[in-house]
């Protein structure tokens, strides 16, 4: 996916869990920063038009640590 169409929204912890969404009101696809809890149970919304009618999208992950290897 090209970057100009993903939104950057990062949550006030640099280590909080960030997931993939897309929007089905608008369509836009948003990186989306918010804890464990708020993901399992609906609550992010859209940073575009404030919906929360989001579908998760399967990403890869990358592990940021504290402690090199």
């Amino acid at each position: 996916m090209d970057d100009r169409y993903r939104d950057r929204s990062v949550g006030k912890d640099p280590f909080m869990p960030m997931y993939d969404y897309q929007c089905l009101e608008c369509g836009k696809e948003s990186l989306i920063a918010i804890t464990l809890k708020e993901h399992e149970s609906g609550q992010a919304t859209c940073p575009a038009c404030s919906s929360k009618k989001l579908k998760q999208l399967i990403t890869s992950f990358i592990a940021r640590t504290t402690k090199k290897s």
